[in-house]
C-alpha cells in the first residue's frame, strides 16, 4: 500500500531531502512493524503470545508514532494546502483501529476480529507515512526549527 500510494504521488523523483529521511525512516519502522504484525497473524501462535506481540506493537507505535505527530504539528504552517486535512485523516483512522484493538479481549475467539484489525492498522499506518512523505515535499530543510530537525534525527535514529 505504501508503494502504492508513493507512486501515486510521484513527483518526477523530486523528492525532498526531508521527504527522503522520512521515507527512509519509515521503511525501516515498517519493516519492524511488519514483523511484530507477522507474529500476531501466525496461525499457530498461543493466545499469550499474540497479545505479548500487540503489546509489543503498542509499545512500538508510543515510541514513534508520538514523534511523528509532534513533527507533523510542528511543520504544519509550512505544508502545502490540503495536507493537514489528509493527514488529520489518517491520524483518526489511527486511532480508530487502535481503539478497535484495544476493545478486543485476548481470547481464541477473538484472534480474526483482531487479526482483521491489525492488518487495518498496516494499512492506515502506511498511509500516515506517505501522507506525511508527499506533505513535506515542498519544505526546504532550512525552514524547519530547531524541534522539527531534532525530531527528524531522532525518527531518523529510532530504527537504525
Amino acid at each position: 500500500m505504501l508503494r502504492l500510494v508513493r507512486d501515486a504521488h510521484d513527483n518526477g523523483g523530486s523528492q525532498s531531502p526531508i521527504g527522503e529521511m522520512l521515507m527512509g525512516a519509515h521503511d525501516r519502522w515498517l519493516a519492524t512493524v511488519r514483523q511484530i504484525v507477522t507474529r500476531i497473524l501466525a496461525p499457530d501462535v498461543a493466545v499469550m503470545e499474540r497479545w505479548t506481540a500487540l503489546a509489543e506493537l503498542d509499545r512500538e507505535l508510543g515510541e514513534w508514532y508520538d514523534g511523528e505527530l509532534k513533527l507533523a504539528r510542528d511543520l504544519a504552517p509550512l505544508l502545502a494546502n490540503g495536507a493537514d486535512r489528509r493527514l488529520a485523516r489518517a491520524q483518526h483512522a489511527i486511532a480508530r483501529v487502535r481503539e478497535e484493538i484495544s476493545a478486543l479481549v485476548p481470547s481464541p475467539d477473538s484472534a480474526a476480529a483482531l487479526r482483521e484489525a491489525v492488518l487495518d492498522l498496516l494499512d492506515v499506518l502506511q498511509l500516515w507515512c506517505a501522507e506525511l512523505e508527499l506533505a513535506v515535499t515542498d519544505v526546504a530543510v532550512g525552514q524547519l526549527s530547531g524541534e522539527s530537525k531534532a525530531l527528524l534525527r531522532r525518527l531518523g535514529e529510532v530504527q537504525q
